[in-house]
């Protein structure tokens, strides 16, 4: 009994449980006809044997058999051996995450529990505290032991314990994780970094290759250019970071030839493995027709898609796009003419204004105005070009806001109304449907 309760039980509910079990035994044992004394022999026996075994049946599998017990889900499957719930128990302790007072010694034993049976998790977590001497003692051989055989089991994720052991030894703290479970190593050593980053980049992890080529491309106790280019070149396939470092090698001449074709070489593939990685960049290249045909439409293209978070994007994109338009010095007199002409119906203006209101140039930033504006200069008489083709997505595919756009797209129509309609809808703001409920 004392060892039923030392691990949360309730002999209440227990004997609950085991009569309700018993109540249940007895229906269905007893015959409608008959005597229903001694048919009911069985049914108690097997009542009192349902009782007992309620009361004193170990914790694992009470844990797993008995739903609403106190502990959650993942502790009842780890406390029934799942090599699983093991692992994230395991973290738990490490962590003081689950209730946990953090305890690196009983992590070290749930990840060790899970370990062996072939957790691929645990494994990797059991080598990184062999290897910061973390509730056990410091062994390197045993760390990478460990580590190289969760990266044998097939399901180690990403990232890999090697490329986590890496991360620690590079920045000098655990990536990836809350404060609370931040652990720090005593100081940053390049080489051992270079060392676990290694291991994980031999497997072809492009995060690893690329850490790894940054720290001999910078790190002046590992410094090697021509291993960072190697292992940029080894990611750069498949990893957008890679190959945006990679074309600034090129773009510079750092450790290659400078060579402006192959930086827009690079900076578009970087661009087409992410969709936002070496825009900015590829940009400048055709703008200024470095390495590539000089395209100022195409240009303009990439600096809209890199606007959004590069501020220098932003710029070079409105100052591409009014090269040729007559427009006054300061800002605000910028607007009030877009605005003015844009009331005339010019696409130029409408598509420019929209420009302003969708990166809040000069005015507050609203969406839904500079779709309007955009919706309401294609409907505008004018030449195609006057339109970039990066614009389009932004008329042609409102989502849940279309009812509210097309709207606004109504009043703008209006003769004469364009800017009161502005002014109406920055003034009174519709109420926006929350896409999440």
């Amino acid at each position: 009994m004392k060892r039923y309760l030392s691990a949360g039980g309730s002999i209440p509910r227990a004997l609950i449980r085991g009569a309700t079990l018993w109540a249940a035994l007895v229906r269905t044992t007893t015959p409608a006809h008959g005597n229903a004394k001694r048919a009911g022999r069985p049914a108690l026996m097997l009542g009192v044997i349902c009782i007992a075994h309620a009361v004193w049946m170990p914790r694992p599998a009470w844990a797993v058999l008995v739903t609403g017990t106190p502990v959650s889900e993942v502790k009842r499957y780890a406390y029934a051996g799942d090599p699983q719930a093991e692992a994230t128990v395991g973290y738990w302790h490490y962590c003081g995450f689950g209730g946990f007072a953090r305890n690196l010694t009983v992590a070290r034993e749930w990840y060790l529990k899970a370990a062996l049976k072939g957790s691929a998790r645990a494994r990797a977590a059991v080598g990184e505290l062999y290897e910061f001497g973390e509730g056990i003692r410091q062994d390197h051989q045993q760390a990478l032991m460990w580590v190289r055989k969760a990266m044998t089991t097939g399901d180690n994720g990403n990232p890999s314990g090697a490329l986590i052991i890496a991360l620690r030894y590079d920045t000098g703290e655990r990536p990836m994780v809350s404060e609370q479970c931040h652990s720090k190593v005593p100081r940053r050593d390049p080489t051992k970094a270079i060392e676990w980053y290694r291991l994980a980049a031999e497997t072809g992890d492009g995060w690893a290759q690329t850490n790894m080529a940054k720290l001999y491309e910078s790190d002046p106790a590992v410094l090697n250019m021509e291993e960072a280019v190697r292992w940029y070149l080894a990611a750069a396939d498949d990893w957008a970071p890679a190959a945006g470092n990679l074309a600034r090698l090129y773009l510079t001449g750092t450790g290659v030839p400078q060579d402006y074709a192959e930086a827009a070489k690079w900076y578009a593939k970087a661009v087409k493995i992410d969709g936002h990685t070496g825009r900015y960049e590829l940009g400048l290249l055709y703008e200024q027709g470095l390495g590539v045909t000089e395209d100022r439409d195409r240009a303009m293209e990439l600096y809209y898609g890199a606007a959004v978070q590069n501020a220098d994007a932003q710029r070079r994109l409105l100052k591409l796009y009014e090269a040729d338009l007559p427009l006054p010095s300061e800002l605000n007199e910028v607007i009030s003419w877009y605005e003015a002409t844009a009331e005339q119906g010019n696409r130029r203006a409408l598509v420019g204004l929209g420009l302003h209101y969708q990166f809040g140039n000069g005015v507050q930033n609203n969406l839904f105005v500079a779709r309007a504006l955009y919706a309401v200069a294609q409907q505008s008489p004018g030449k195609p070009s006057d339109i970039p083709n990066f614009i389009e997505p932004m008329y042609t595919h409102y989502s849940v806001m279309d009812d509210i756009v097309q709207a606004l797209v109504r009043q703008m129509a209006q003769p004469g109304n364009l800017r009161a309609a502005i002014e109406s809808f920055i003034e009174h703001p519709p109420q926006v449907p929350d896409i999440f409920d």
